[in-house]
């Protein structure tokens, strides 16, 4: 009996996931309802979004390039928003424009149904491009937080 391989493309329901998550990479609509990010805050507040990020960020791949960035970015995400929150970080005069986006990226990260299933093998790409694009619209202001973060952190 011929052994089964390792392969990525063996181990994936799709033929070939590389090619499948490349091209729905250009199409997909990666949705948030308004209602999720309105829910985020008081999810944050009632101590329920940290172990839900947390969970999710467990079953990460640190050794995948993508899985390993997304974990980075999720985590500075969720510190800026404790951070801003606990008023330990002073947030610029804008941040009533940047939170939505914030909120928006994590709250994409910890929804089950979102545009590739996370138990493909390419199924974190779509997260990894909200983060990327929440990084964009959150700019400069991340780059500050992020040198914040590390000097308070190695205190």
């Amino acid at each position: 009996m011929p052994s089964r391989s390792n392969s990525p493309s063996s181990r994936s329901p799709r033929k070939n996931p590389k090619l499948f998550g490349f091209v729905f990479a250009w199409l997909e609509e990666r949705e948030v309802c308004s209602r999720a990010i309105d829910l985020l805050l008081p999810t944050h507040r009632n101590g329920w979004l940290k172990p839900e990020v947390e969970a999710k960020l467990a079953t990460l791949d640190l050794n995948h390039p993508v899985q390993a960035d997304l974990h980075r970015r999720v985590t500075q995400a969720l510190a800026l928003l404790e951070a801003v929150e606990s008023e330990a970080y002073q947030a610029p005069d804008d941040w009533p424009e940047m939170q939505p986006w914030l909120a928006r990226a994590l709250a994409y990260f910890v929804k089950n149904g979102d545009a590739i299933p996370d138990h493909f093998e390419d199924g974190f790409e779509d997260d990894h491009r909200e983060f990327v694009e929440m990084g964009e619209k959150l700019g400069v202001m991340l780059d500050h937080f992020e040198g914040w973060w590390r000097k308070r952190k190695s205190r």
